[in-house]
């Protein structure tokens, strides 16, 4: 008889693991695609999945839970300071009725927080942001644990943003374990950043993720450099996974279609895809565009995404007299971008802050270079001058240079293309990540029940 199979009896083994995946999101972008993709390629003989989300209708529909194969859906109408408050209430509310009162307060001192926020009041108003925080912590644990306890789950996978993230992603793994799920790890997709105002809030938050989170993970050593640096974390806590997208082949014929107009198509294509946030650096690609003009009348780009940041980026692309070269193509589902980005020659994405950009890895597993800024995971995944460029932040001059040396000696273009994509099918596939993460859950659950 084999080890394993003293430690585990068959009846042990043969259980599936009840595992649950919460995000908390007020916009659809990479974090959200990398939950989509293991929502629907983990498998459902060893694991039995719940996912925890807010009844956002165009985050359902993203997501495809109606077609989903074996999924439990909860949904919990969670409140962020900053946070979208849309969202119709739930029927089955999930917060205490005593509690119902102080929600409807603090969601009127939400209204009126920009008042409060005038020179002569702004410590008030920083005081009541800072009640904010502390009373939305109450409202969510309460909405958490009546979600977890109804329904049981054995290990908590949370999918957050950036770090601190959301309040309620850092809240979710004490009142799991609260609930009784056994474990329960974090996800970090961005860039971590330094205390804000309430600093003793934060630091409170930043303990019950050390206390009860057993792993974080992160797509690369910047994101775990900047944990241990700007919020005391303990590199035995963090657990590196690479990200990884499905490769071209599982798309089919479909790929090779294209929803972009002929004309666009005949002349050299530079491809952005990201949310339209200050942070993405859409204006470096347009000043960029500017100052290639005279030389490159012809060149093109497609934006991809979409954004609060969209109109000022509008108005920026008309002051450099560049909107006829710029195609606004808004949000498109995956496949859409994918058409759209196979008919491209360059990625560029000059962000000022990243964690790991999905993207990026899409336009290599299409064979195509990319320029990028060296933040966040993009390092390494880009190898400077071998699958494209890594240029300075914050730098349009660098980054035309870029597109200027790809657009001109275009035999260089595609063999940087095809080191990236031998590189993505070595490191970044869907199937190697996933099955990394399937991994990870087995063992957390096995080192409780070995106990």
């Amino acid at each position: 008889m084999l080890v394993q199979d003293l430690l585990f009896p068959a009846s042990r083994k043969s259980k599936k693991i009840r595992l649950g995946l919460y995000i908390y999101t007020p916009m659809i972008g990479g974090a959200e695609l990398y939950l989509k993709d293991l929502l629907w390629h983990i498998d459902r003989n060893q694991f039995e999945v719940t996912i925890f989300c807010e009844p956002w209708d165009e985050f359902i529909n993203f997501l495809d839970l109606p077609h989903c194969p074996i999924v439990n859906v909860c949904l919990i109408n969670m409140r962020e300071v900053g946070g979208h408050y849309g969202a119709k209430e739930l029927t089955n509310e999930s917060a205490p009725k005593q509690l119902r009162w102080l929600e409807k307060k603090l969601l009127r001192a939400i209204t009126a927080q920009k008042k409060l926020q005038s020179p002569v009041l702004k410590i008030p108003g920083r005081i009541v942001r800072a009640l904010m925080h502390y009373s939305f912590m109450v409202l969510n644990t309460a909405r958490l644990s009546a979600a977890f306890r109804k329904n049981p789950i054995d290990v908590l996978h949370v999918i957050n943003g950036g770090y601190p993230g959301a309040q309620s992603a850092q809240l979710a793994g004490f009142v799991a374990k609260r609930a009784g799920c056994q474990r329960a790890l974090m996800s970090v997709c961005n860039t971590p950043a330094p205390y804000h105002f309430p600093k003793t809030y934060e630091r409170l938050l930043d303990r019950l993720v050390r206390h009860y989170f057993d792993t974080l993970i992160i797509a690369g050593d910047f994101i775990g450099k900047l944990l241990i640096d700007l919020r005391g974390f303990d590199r035995t806590q963090l657990k590196k996974i690479p990200g990884g997208v499905a490769s071209p082949e599982e798309y089919g014929a479909a790929l090779y279609e294209t929803p972009m107009p002929s004309k666009h198509l005949e002349n050299p294509t530079i491809a952005m895809v990201a949310g339209f946030l200050p942070h993405k650096g859409h204006r470096f690609l347009l000043e960029a565009l500017a100052l290639l003009r005279s030389e490159f009348p012809n060149v093109r780009a497609t934006l991809i995404g979409d954004g609060p940041a969209l109109g000022e980026t509008l108005d920026l692309a008309n002051r450099l007299g560049v909107s006829d070269a710029v195609i606004f193509a808004g949000f498109r589902p995956l496949k859409e971008m994918l058409q759209i980005l196979n008919t491209t020659d360059i990625l560029v994405h000059p962000s000022l802050m990243e964690g790991m950009p999905y993207v990026i890895l899409h336009a290599m597993s299409l064979g195509k270079p990319v320029i990028a800024t060296p933040v966040g995971g993009i390092p390494e995944v880009v190898l400077h001058e071998k699958t494209g460029f890594l240029i300075p932040v914050n730098n349009s001059f660098a980054l035309a240079n870029a597109i200027r040396e790809l657009l001109i000696n275009t035999n260089r273009a595609r063999e940087m293309g095809t080191a990236g994509e031998k590189r993505y099918d070595k490191n970044f596939t869907l199937r190697v990540m996933v099955q990394r993460h399937a991994d990870l859950y087995k063992i957390l659950y096995q080192s409780v029940n070995r106990r």
